[in-house]
């Protein structure tokens, strides 16, 4: 968003006169050159805090950037990281926002510290005390080419037309079923109306956020709080 401050993850190439040169997610960019920035230099995976002052039309985009904050600063802040045990699609656009970058060796995200109060929000809202809770489809429901979810979590994924569908983890059905459906190209993942389904998800997220229309979720026993996972 434009103006917004967002952390983001660059390659800084060179120092021209008035713009660093650099790339973003591999498509060029500009780093305004001013007292918080000119003492950056040249390198890959710089985490940096930044404004968006791109300029955009119909014959393309100028992504132009300033730091939020001084260049040092930002350097002294440091890294944390955030785990979470099970794939939650909500969580990574949430971390992709932050600036977020996924480190495959220690299976956690990493951040600039200058967001750690943000990423500890994070953590509360997907790793803290979770429950049991029941989810009525009270209406049919049909995900093309991709998984049912619910609040980010997978319920039920197909693979193509007839592959029929695979519960998610932890997805235990009371009544009704998931199967496939759709086209050989444009599949879906189909849920009936009237199945039920018991699942575990975090407090907090189920309070913070809507389900889609035609989820009914009903809360019916708290379990243990989730360890810690922010470092």
């Amino acid at each position: 968003m434009k103006n917004a401050e967002e952390v983001k993850t660059f390659n800084i190439l060179k120092k021209d006169r008035k713009y660093f040169a650099a790339t973003l997610n591999n498509c060029k960019c500009k780093i305004l050159i001013d007292a918080a920035s000119e003492s950056l230099k040249p390198g890959p995976d710089q985490m940096l805090k930044v404004i968006d002052l791109s300029v955009r039309s119909k014959y393309g985009t100028d992504l132009l950037f300033k730091l939020a904050a001084e260049a040092t600063q930002q350097q002294e802040s440091g890294v944390c990281s955030l785990r979470h045990a099970r794939y939650n699609s909500l969580l990574i656009e949430d971390c992709r926002r932050l600036g977020g970058k996924w480190d495959a060796d220690s299976k956690a995200w990493l951040f600039s510290g200058m967001v750690a109060s943000e990423v500890e929000t994070l953590d509360d809202l997907y790793n803290g005390q979770t429950a049991t809770y029941e989810v009525e489809f009270t209406r049919e429901e049909e995900a093309l080419c991709r998984p049912v979810r619910i609040l980010g979590y997978s319920v039920a994924t197909a693979r193509g037309r007839d592959s029929g569908a695979k519960l998610g983890e932890g997805i235990a059905v009371i009544t009704g079923n998931f199967t496939s459906g759709g086209s050989m190209k444009n599949w879906t993942t189909t849920v009936a109306k009237g199945t039920v389904i018991r699942m575990q998800m975090p407090i907090a997220l189920v309070e913070a956020r809507q389900t889609k229309q035609g989820q009914s979720v009903k809360k019916l026993t708290t379990t243990i709080e989730s360890p810690a996972s922010v470092s």
